[in-house]
C-alpha cells in the first residue's frame, strides 16, 4: 500500500465532505417532497 500524499488526503477529505453534503441535500429534498405531498393531499 502506498503512502498517501498530503494532496491525496486533502482530496479524500473534500470528497468525503461532498458526499455528506449530497446525502444531506437528498434527505432535505425527500423531506420537502413528503411535505409537499402532505399539503397536496390536504394533510397538515
Amino acid at each position: 500500500m502506498r503512502i498517501l500524499a498530503t494532496s491525496d488526503l486533502h482530496y479524500a477529505d473534500h470528497m468525503g465532505r461532498a458526499v455528506k453534503l449530497a446525502e444531506a441535500a437528498r434527505r432535505v429534498k425527500f423531506d420537502i417532497l413528503v411535505i409537499a405531498g402532505d399539503i397536496a393531499s390536504g394533510n397538515p
